[in-house]
């Protein structure tokens, strides 16, 4: 396969994914949370059958970050989790610090200190490596 063919199905992936992505952001506004939930898991898996396990990561932390913005705390938190299992299959990503910073920051928004410093400090640590 050429590069240039290689390139156009990454791009082709990458634009269903964002569609799907789209689509559930539409659905998660509308209070829609089945359908949301639907198409934020499919947009996820196009990525991960692609094996774009960085792209799958930034997709469910988007996705957490949409649920977050509605006032979904929970299903925000178990999305950035799934975030993290994805980057730590990716050597030397930062990405999952940034995420463990977001949890962090969830909790210390909703005055659970101890459990945000929890996050900060995995953060830390995998910054610091």
């Amino acid at each position: 396969m050429s590069i240039a063919t290689k390139d156009d199905e990454i791009i082709s992936t990458f634009k269903k994914a964002t569609c799907m992505e789209s689509r559930a952001h539409c659905y998660l506004m509308l209070k829609d949370f089945e359908n949301a939930n639907q198409y934020y898991h499919i947009a996820i898996l196009i990525e991960e059958n692609k094996h774009q396990t960085q792209m799958a990561g930034k997709l469910t932390e988007y996705a957490a970050e949409d649920w977050y913005k509605s006032g979904y705390t929970t299903r925000a938190i178990e999305l950035y989790s799934d975030a993290i299992d994805l980057y730590k299959q990716i050597p030397d990503n930062q990405d999952e610090s940034l995420v463990l910073d977001k949890i962090g920051d969830i909790y210390s928004k909703e005055g659970n200190k101890e459990k945000a410093s929890i996050y900060y400090q995995k953060s830390i640590e995998i910054k610091t490596k």
